[in-house]
């Protein structure tokens, strides 16, 4: 097939060319179509000819060439589509991104690069880009950052390097990206964050870390993320501690993640400066055992605490109570919990709690070891008169700052 005939006065919104056999795109294929969005996936498609779509250069917006064989880009082919937006070559077997690439392509928003073999992108390789904003280089084999082909995308939002090979981050790896909010490189092989190493990106709110080698975090890792970051994924790494030097100046975060790392003491201090914000707190599959008295006194704005997956046996209430009413999620399962009277807040709480849309969505269905036998049970399930309290039972979790407020003014009295 040379071309598609010609379809006179015909506008097509969408052309999808889908599991045929079309090995290569010859010069004018779709001769006197306007077509806005175009894709051929599975096709087998592996050439695209220099003209193969210039006949179309005034109403491509998106091009959608995923799942076929192409081992080169086709920059010739892009040379004259100045209206394209989005350029998907998702799982193809594209192994370098050459020099001016995609040149021509002026007004591209969102370019895809998923599951491909690219081990080099060449300087310059996205040069003419400049409402360049999503760039998806996920899943290939870059074995370092492009910082030298990105450091001209000024405008871009979202970078995507996950599941490479970077085993490194320097601190002018991510030059020039004044604009970004998102980066992802979760799935690399990332030891260390050096001082500065997100230094120039002073809009990020979101990174993504998770699933690396790191165990080394310097105290000035994110300078630079102080007044924008807000979403920050930690898990899946070798840490063993809080990084609260390193954290300590991030006062817009809302979420930290540091499931499923080496985490065993919590320091009183862990969240202080940083702690106010946040929202979310994902500390489980660690090996936690005690969590300090004053260690949520000042995290007033705490939802989530995930806390599943430790060596925890008990959480006395004065540790909680500066957040257990605020708290909509916590999750304590898969711990060595006994029910013993310092527990008797969590199955207040649970009871209060169980029934809501977003603790059931949850499917949390924590259990504890009764205090006088070894007998696992679920908490929700065992009534609080088996809790072990002295006779009169323990007052109630929205009693206690009352009594803890009497005993003050009693104090004082005394002086």
């Amino acid at each position: 097939m040379n071309h598609i005939k010609e379809v006179p006065n015909t506008e097509i919104q969408y052309m999808k060319i889908r599991d045929c056999s079309l090995p290569r795109l010859t010069d004018y294929f779709f001769m006197s179509l306007s077509i806005k969005h175009l894709f051929i996936i599975r096709s087998n498609l592996a050439v695209v000819e220099d003209n193969a779509l210039t006949s179309l250069s005034k109403s491509l917006i998106t091009i959608d060439f995923s799942n076929n064989k192409i081992k080169t880009i086709p920059s010739g082919a892009f040379r004259r589509l100045g209206s394209v937006h989005a350029l998907n070559l998702n799982s193809n077997q594209i192994d370098a991104v050459p020099r001016q690439g995609f040149a021509g392509l002026a007004n591209l928003s969102r370019l895809s690069l998923y599951d491909n073999k690219i081990n080099k992108v060449d300087e310059d390789a996205f040069y003419d880009l400049p409402r360049l904003h999503s760039l998806n280089i996920y899943h290939n084999k870059l074995t370092m950052v492009p910082s030298s082909a990105i450091r001209s995308l000024n405008g871009l939002e979202r970078l995507e390097l996950q599941k490479n090979q970077i085993s490194e981050i320097k601190a002018d790896d991510f030059t020039g990206l004044v604009n970004l909010d998102a980066l992802l490189l979760e799935d690399n092989k990332i030891s260390a964050l050096p001082e500065g190493a997100f230094s120039q990106l002073t809009k990020l709110t979101t990174l993504h870390m998770e699933n690396n080698k790191i165990s080394y975090i310097d105290k000035q890792a994110f300078s630079g993320l102080e007044r924008s970051l807000e979403w920050l994924h930690l898990g899946n790494n070798n840490i063993f501690g809080i990084p609260t030097p390193a954290l300590r100046s991030l006062h817009r975060l809302k979420q930290l993640d540091l499931k499923n790392n080496n985490v065993s003491i919590i320091p009183e201090d862990a969240f202080e400066g940083f702690g106010q914000t946040l929202k979310f707190l994902y500390l489980q599959k660690n090996h936690i055992k005690t969590i300090p008295q004053g260690t949520f006194m000042q995290m007033h704005s705490l939802e989530w605490l995930k806390l599943s997956h430790n060596d925890i046996s008990t959480i006395p209430l004065e540790t909680m109570e500066s957040i257990v009413d605020t708290l909509e999620v916590i999750d304590l399962s898969e711990n060595p919990l006994i029910c013993n009277c310092e527990m008797i807040w969590f199955k207040e709480w649970i009871d209060k709690h169980m029934e809501s849309e977003e603790y059931q969505s949850l499917h949390i269905h924590p259990t504890c070891k009764k205090h006088d036998s070894n007998h696992i049970v679920n908490v929700n399930k065992l009534p609080q008169s088996e809790f072990n309290c002295p006779t009169g039972g323990a007052p109630a979790v929205h009693a206690w700052p009352a009594l803890l407020g009497a005993a003050c003014a009693a104090a004082h009295l005394l002086v």
